[in-house]
């Protein structure tokens, strides 16, 4: 059997590290694995880079192994003694040299089970069907025949709202974060479109620099993500999955209202006052009062944070997006998106001390309300003007993300071919539609196609949320290879 990852980032790893455990041996199969960037394992999102960026979960929920939580601190073990905070975080670049060497062993465990694994490093411009299985593109031309097909494209890159691309001073991307950081003059005058995570890295990245210009984040709501503190941990204890699907048997389907009672009940019954709570979590506060009241939460170990945490984990995102209608999909990123996002893809405590301190230092300005960012008409750099402020910029650092998480721009072309031929259909809210229980991707008609299999970015529309979760990730690739081998 031949096989194709296309992407050999986080997701292609966990497929591949899946082929091999869960293979018998009986049959040999052919692995191919396309990654242009020619780095296996960490992908865009953990490639080699400044220790300041972290991941945004406790080592200890970071393993490439759905069925073996601790995977990843066994490795880490291995090379350094564990930190006595049991929560710790470890810096992204860190847990890339970890998926790199996942990449490494599978592919040298491979050999003992009949599953040989080669590289391409090429990215794939078009997938059409051959026969009963696919052939497989590159931009030389060349066609690489397989009978199975992984889709693992990786995330998207920012969007660039304001059309500032091409004009000097303009960053595109955040990552590499060195590489960003080093084109910037200490003392110039950064403004970073965006205040999710991504933004949060850059500015840390400064700051460790010493960064002394003026440092603003702007943004239209204005949302840092919220105050993970990993020490509290709590139980589901009425907004678990089954609970979901019984709301969305009843008269009238599950609705954002329904699910919006959902999270009020699962509060309450820890003793929490839901009404107290959204206060917290409003959008319309400000961008510095929010954070700290987050951060103060946090470091008093208020249960609320750690509840919200805990109901948008393991399969609950994936199982309210995938039950709501189109239309309360549409209210939900309306009106519920921004701050729902800022809850589930929280940020380390020491991440938000340090952007508090900065604020207070007069270093930082966190500003919400943006509404242009255009070239300076008086001199060199930009203005950026919004409902409350107007300042210039030497330089503007683009952080920005679709509501509707786009195609990644390396993966146009294959994502088109699909659609082209017949093997995929687009989702309204990204990506391609697929089958939930197998990961198929649907054809037209809206049946499975044999063989072709979408992990990741590519099944946002369908999953949501959960394509950035790589222990849901892990999930369904074990589950992908398992209904490839028959198990």
């Amino acid at each position: 059997m031949r096989v194709g990852v296309i992407g050999g980032g986080a997701a292609g790893t966990s497929v591949l590290d899946a082929l091999v455990r869960r293979h018998d041996g009986r049959r040999p199969i052919e692995v191919t694995v396309f990654e242009a960037d020619k780095q296996y394992g960490p992908g865009r999102a953990y490639q080699a880079d400044s220790s300041a960026a972290l991941v945004n979960q406790p080592a200890r929920h970071m393993s490439l192994r759905h069925d073996q939580p601790d995977h990843f601190l066994a490795w880490y073990r291995a090379r350094a003694p564990l930190p006595a905070d049991p929560d710790f975080y470890v810096p992204r670049t860190l847990f890339g040299e970890y998926l790199e060497s996942s990449f490494h062993q599978a592919v040298e465990d491979g050999a003992a089970v009949s599953v040989r694994v080669r590289t391409v490093g090429e990215r794939v411009v078009a997938l059409s069907r051959s026969g009963a299985g696919f052939l497989a593109r590159t931009p030389a031309g060349e066609a690489h025949p397989l009978d199975a097909a992984f889709l693992c494209t990786g995330s998207s890159e920012p969007v660039d709202s304001y059309g500032l691309a091409g004009l000097p001073g303009f960053l595109p991307d955040p990552y590499p974060l060195r590489t960003v950081a080093d084109t910037i003059r200490p003392d110039a005058a950064v403004s970073v479109l965006g205040t999710g995570l991504s933004a949060v890295d850059l500015v840390l990245e400064l700051a460790r620099r010493d960064h002394r210009g003026p440092l603003r984040m702007v943004s239209r709501n204005g949302l840092l993500p919220g105050v993970r503190n990993p020490a509290v941990s709590v139980p589901t204890l009425v907004a678990t999955p089954s609970e979901i699907r019984t709301l969305a048997a009843r008269p009238g389907g599950l609705t954002v209202a329904a699910l919006g009672d959902l999270v009020a009940r699962e509060l309450a019954a820890h003793g929490l006052d839901p009404a107290a709570v959204l206060r917290a979590c409003r959008v319309e506060a400000q961008p510095y009062d929010r954070l700290r009241r987050h951060l103060d939460a946090a470091e008093r170990g208020e249960r609320w944070q750690a509840v919200l945490a805990q109901i948008t984990g393991d399969s609950q995102i994936e199982d309210a997006w995938s039950l709501l209608a189109e239309p309360d999909r549409r209210h939900f990123q309306r009106d519920w998106h921004a701050m729902a996002v800022s809850l589930w893809s929280p940020m380390p405590l020491d991440s938000a001390r340090t952007l508090a301190e900065l604020v207070e230092a007069g270093r930082l300005e966190i500003l919400r309300g943006v509404r242009s960012a255009s070239p300076h008409p008086d001199r060199a750099g930009f203005l950026l003007q919004g409902e409350e402020f107007t300042h210039a910029a030497d330089h503007v650092v683009n952080t920005v993300r679709p509501l509707s998480a786009a195609v990644p721009l390396r993966a146009v072309e294959l994502m088109d071919s699909l659609v082209a031929g017949g093997l995929a259909r687009p989702h309204r809210f990204g990506g391609l539609r697929i089958d939930l229980a197998t990961n198929r991707v649907l054809a037209p008609d809206g049946t499975p196609t044999p063989g072709l299999y979408a992990l990741g970015q590519p099944a946002v529309g369908e999953l949501h949320a959960a394509t950035s979760n790589l222990s849901m990730i892990s999930r369904r690739a074990a589950q992908s290879v398992a209904g490839l081998l028959g198990r």
